[in-house]
Parts: C-alpha cells; sequence; structure tokens
C-alpha cells in the first residue's frame, strides 16, 4: 500500500461483559469483568490481575502488531490500542477487530467458571473507533496524523402501561423464544430464535384447515402403489419409500410456495416495518428460508435488513397468531 493510504494504528473501547446474568425473587447476580494480565506470584489475599494489558511484535489472527494494548476500565470500557506493522486500510481494520473480537470471546469460553451468570463476551464501541496514519507531508519525522470520525446516537422511548394492555398479557413457550431473540446480541441468533414462529407455522400445513391448498406429489393410492411397484425395492427400503410417497409434507409446491400460501391463510399479507409494508410473496419467503438455512455456514452473515425489517415484524404477528390459536384450542 502507497504512504498516506492506509493507516498504521487504531484505538477503540472495547468491553467484555456478560452476555446476561441471573434474576429471580431474593436473588440479584451482575458479573463485572474486565480484560487483565494475570499478575505472576501473587500474594495470598491480593488481587492475583492486572485489569490492563500490553505487548508488542505479536502476529494476530494473520496480522502483523508492533504493539498491542488494553489500558484501565473506565466508564465501562477498556481503549484497545494497537500499531500495525504492514498499513491497513479501514476495512481492513475493522475485519480485524471483529475477528478479534469473536477470536477473544471463544477463548475466553474455556477458562469461564460458571456461564450460568452470563458467558463473557468481547464487544467493540465501534463509534470511538480513531484511526491514525503517517501523512505525507511529515512521514519522514514519522509523525502521527489523527484521522477520526464519529457519531453517538442516543434514542429515547416510552412504553405505556394501562390496565386493558395489564389485563390481556399471555404468555407461552413461543413467548419465551421470541423474547430470547429479543435479549441475544448476536443476530444469527435473533434470526434462528424468531424463524421458529414461521417453523410452527409451517407444521401446520398438514392441518385440514390448510391441507387444501396444496396439491400431494403423490395424491392418490393407486398411484402411491404403483410407484413402490415400479421401484422393484423391497424390505426396509421399500417401506422408506412407501413413507415418502404417503407423506402429506411432500407437496408440488415448495416451501417457499407453501409458505406464503400459509401467511396469507391466515391474513398475513405483508409485513409493516420502519421503512414501509412489505408484501407477502415467494420471493420474500424464499429469502427467510435460505436466511435461515446460511445461519450455520462458517462465515455467512446475517442479511440484517432481512432480520429486522421483516422477519422481526412477522415474527412478532406468528407469534400473537400462534398464541391465539392455541388459547382457543384450549378452551
Amino acid at each position: 500500500m502507497s504512504e498516506g493510504q492506509g493507516y498504521t494504528s487504531v484505538t477503540v473501547p472495547v468491553r467484555l461483559e456478560a452476555s446476561h446474568g441471573v434474576s429471580r425473587p431474593g436473588f440479584q447476580s451482575v458479573l463485572k469483568v474486565a480484560i487483565a494480565t494475570t499478575v505472576p506470584n501473587a500474594a495470598p489475599g491480593t488481587d492475583p490481575f492486572k485489569m490492563q494489558f500490553s505487548t508488542a511484535n505479536v502476529v494476530i489472527l494473520g496480522v502483523e502488531v508492533d504493539t498491542f494494548e488494553v489500558g484501565l476500565p473506565a466508564g465501562g470500557s477498556q481503549e484497545l490500542a494497537a500499531a500495525f506493522a504492514v498499513e491497513q486500510s479501514e476495512e481492513a481494520i475493522a475485519g480485524f477487530l471483529r475477528r478479534l473480537a469473536d477470536a477473544l470471546t471463544a477463548s475466553f469460553a474455556a477458562d469461564q467458571q460458571d456461564p450460568w451468570y452470563g458467558n463473557l463476551v468481547v464487544e467493540i464501541d465501534w463509534a470511538g473507533m480513531r484511526l491514525k496514519r503517517l501523512s505525507a507531508q511529515v512521514a519522514s519525522g514519522m509523525v502521527p496524523l489523527d484521522v477520526h470520525a464519529s457519531v453517538m446516537m442516543t434514542s429515547k422511548e416510552a412504553r405505556p402501561l394501562t390496565p386493558q394492555l395489564l389485563e390481556a398479557l399471555s404468555e407461552s413457550d413461543l413467548t419465551e423464544i421470541f423474547v430470547e431473540g429479543m435479549r441475544a446480541n448476536r443476530p444469527k441468533t435473533k434470526y434462528a430464535a424468531w424463524f421458529i414462529m414461521v417453523e410452527e407455522l409451517e407444521r401446520l400445513a398438514t392441518e385440514p384447515e390448510f391441507s387444501g391448498h396444496f396439491m400431494p406429489l403423490f395424491p392418490t393410492k393407486a398411484g402411491q402403489k404403483a410407484v413402490a411397484r415400479a421401484s422393484g425395492l423391497t424390505g426396509k427400503a421399500l417401506e422408506r419409500l412407501q413413507q415418502f410417497l404417503g407423506n402429506p409434507n411432500h407437496t408440488v409446491e415448495n416451501r417457499a410456495e407453501k409458505l406464503s400460501s400459509l401467511l396469507l391463510a391466515v391474513g398475513i399479507a405483508e409485513v409493516p416495518s420502519l421503512v414501509g409494508k412489505r408484501a407477502i410473496n415467494t420471493t420474500l419467503c424464499s429469502q427467510l428460508i435460505e436466511g435461515r438455512n446460511a445461519l450455520a455456514h462458517k462465515g455467512k452473515k446475517v442479511d440484517e435488513d432481512l432480520l429486522y425489517l421483516v422477519l422481526f415484524p412477522l415474527s412478532l404477528r406468528l407469534m400473537n397468531y400462534l398464541n391465539g390459536r392455541s388459547a382457543n384450542a384450549d378452551r
């Protein structure tokens, strides 16, 4: 990279925090943690940790780093400072920090004493990231030029309570799963939790009120027997084929087409969001299903627009529908 085109160092606030605490009547746990250095031969009764860290000339996740420091905790964060042996682009530094946060979080899991009280997670305060580079004018004197811009946003919201709202409250296993998605701080975890509402709706496809929307692959017993005879299979293999042929979930329509039909059948023709309404159709359903299938793929990122602007409001509506359906069935 040519001189003046890359950054030589970065500073950014980081936090080591617990993913959750434990709250129940008579008990409240809050886990306060920090990135630290082990104090060798600490005297009995003294703190075995120094709440800061520094090292030099290391290779971290394939990146050569001249100096790496994590400062003392202040205001809930610690300042991480890294100077690079080779100039880096802003995109490369951001990617490095993301990978570093994930790798540190995974490494800290091995020594965690009790995850019941919160998994230790490394979080980065992106608004506080500052980059430095050598300008062409001062490169000969090796004077660093501080270049940074940041935005901090504080939002204030209120949620009014009414007696009617309190009396109308309901809860279920699906409610708990939906809220777990809300509490999660990782998009993939949110996606997995909220998509369960979609999967619960898909289970209804074989119910009498919905099955008429779909065409079985082999609609008649005679057709199923003909295929089984033509296969030439016997024994267990034939049994598996017969089960497949008679499975009501196997339809002419693919999964996205079935999901779209189910949503329309329960009265969900569009999804409201902050940026306007999205119509329910096969294309949108395909995107939702592909997003769920991609969760287990290494390096695959969640489409956060799809997550927050489509799946979140859709999941909320499905939860309310499914909870209402269950309540009516119990009467």
